[in-house]
């Protein structure tokens, strides 16, 4: 029995398998003629899995956007175990029969909340996509600029050369419109790997990213089809068209993008009394991803969230760590990049940092505003120099009489006088919608022309602090000069969350 003779059960295996997990490699509009091929699908089977994948051009009119009207607009964090998987009910390869008259007819659905959760998530960003072996994708994003393209964020294979010169992706922007495959609009996109800090490392997995043109006539298109081909290998991964911002950030308003570690970062007194110094600085809002994250200091994350000064995610990798797939620290670039295409068009600034790095400057006020000279620099690149190896950097550290926490930024005041040459441990702050191709240190290429100054290590610098070898014997207050309006807000912080 073929699925001509079952129409309703093809349809749903359509929808749950373009949904779920990516469309079939096939070009939508190769086909003109009035007479429609058989749906035709595709099982890719794997030991603890099995993803559905199908051609969507022979869908019911108007079935996507049914569907796709009652989504909530919202993003589920990444709890499974990834790459992304079907539950159980909907994995099944023929697709039960039941599940797919209730998925059809929604007036009469009793499709559980794992199945409308896994259609959800299939058309919504951060969460890894597997699209073929080494290959996944995780989120979209115009081109801040001027929304001319878009950027896929993903993971690739880093030993094949091949994959990345090959003109393997298209992007498919969906119509409303589902009568005729030629209502869609397809482009081709490029294949780009973003620079690593350490390409020596011998890491089989990449970060890179797919820029596809962005045509005025596919912003309205609500879904988005990154479907790709590499020798035998295909497949394919489904967002949501993202949206194109309308106006320019507001001015002065500042982003700050970096990584949590649960094994370094387990110490919620420093936790605190950083996102509070730069706070200070003018920080508006702080995008960390979190890996191996403790209970204790989630429950601190959460604070702030609820305090609308930061959004938290997990950062789980989708390669096979146990099976010795590997990218460049826990795919930092690929997270670094995430977060600077997120705050791009929101923000007229993203600070780039880690959990050990504190800006410090001699202008006055000490602020972010100060060292970009009130918005008159796009890219601000600062050196970076290590503080005192015999200071406490293993755990918080507390005043005995009234239990405060006391400030590793006041404790430490020694520096070394060994100031990292640029770009060797520098970090930056920019105008990320001009930016084209960041570093983790530095700043590769700007879109057009752009503004950048590097300060003088004696006005501004990235103060590490971290043990190293190198001896402290330069003296070092920059940080230290908020500790009058900071000490009070930690210890206020730290009373809040954890008396």
């Amino acid at each position: 029995m073929g699925f001509r003779q079952y129409p309703l059960r093809a349809i749903a295996l359509t929808v749950l398998g373009a949904f779920c997990l990516g469309l079939a490699w096939r070009s939508s509009s190769t086909s003109e003629s009035s007479k429609r091929e058989p749906l035709r699908g595709w099982y890719e089977a794997a030991p603890d899995r099995l993803s559905v994948k199908a051609d969507v051009s022979d869908l019911e009119p108007g079935l996507i956007p049914k569907i796709v009207e009652n989504i909530p607009e919202q993003n589920f964090p990444a709890e499974e175990e990834l790459p992304f998987q079907l539950p159980d009910d909907v994995s099944d390869p023929h697709l039960r029969p039941q599940v797919a008259a209730e998925i059809t007819d929604p007036s009469t659905s009793t499709v559980s909340d794992d199945v409308k959760q896994t259609i959800s998530q299939s058309l919504t960003a951060f969460h890894w996509q597997k699209v073929f072996t080494d290959f996944y994708v995780y989120s979209v994003y115009p081109n801040a600029l001027d929304s001319s393209d878009l950027h896929v964020v993903l993971f690739g294979p880093n030993r094949d050369n091949q994959f990345w010169s090959a003109d393997v992706c298209s992007c498919v922007y969906y119509s409303t419109d589902l009568e005729s495959s030629l209502n869609n609009i397809t482009v081709k996109g490029r294949l780009e790997v973003l620079p690593e800090s350490k390409p020596y490392e011998g890491h089989n997995i990449g970060a890179g990213r797919l820029k596809c043109p962005f045509p005025r006539e596919a912003v309205q298109q609500p879904l988005l089809d990154v479907r790709c081909q590499h020798g035998s290998k295909s497949g394919a991964a489904t967002f949501r068209t993202p949206a194109v911002m309308s106006e320019p950030p507001p001015k002065l308003t500042f982003a700050l993008c970096g990584l949590i570690h649960g094994f370094v970062n387990e110490q919620q007194a420093v936790v605190i009394e950083y996102i509070e110094y730069y706070r200070l600085m003018g920080v508006t809002k702080i995008f960390w991803q979190g890996i191996d994250v403790g209970d204790k200091t989630r429950k601190l994350l959460q604070y702030y969230e609820d305090e609308g000064v930061m959004e938290f995610r997990e950062w789980k990798v989708p390669y096979n760590r146990t099976a010795g797939d590997s990218a460049h620290y826990y795919g930092q670039v690929a997270a670094q990049y995430d977060c600077i295409m997120r705050t791009a068009g929101l923000f007229d600034y993203t600070i780039i940092a880690d959990l050990d790095e504190y800006y410090a400057t001699t202008r006055q006020p000490p602020t972010f505003a100060s060292i970009t000279n009130n918005g008159d620099s796009d890219c601000v690149l600062v050196q970076s120099v290590f503080m005192d190896p015999h200071g406490n950097y293993s755990g918080d550290t507390f005043d005995p009489e009234s239990g405060d926490p006391v400030l590793r930024t006041a404790l430490i005041t020694l520096r070394s006088s060994r100031i990292h040459g640029q770009d060797e441990r520098s970090k930056y702050l920019c105008r990320m919608r001009k930016v084209d191709i960041p570093q983790i240190h530095t700043v590769q290429r700007n879109r057009g022309q752009a503004a950048t100054v590097r300060p003088s290590p004696d006005e501004t610098i990235l103060l590490h602090y971290r043990q190293t070898n190198e001896p402290g014997s330069v003296k070092e207050r920059r940080a230290s000069v908020l500790s009058p309006q900071l000490q009070p807000r930690v210890a206020a912080v730290w009373k809040t969350v954890y008396a």
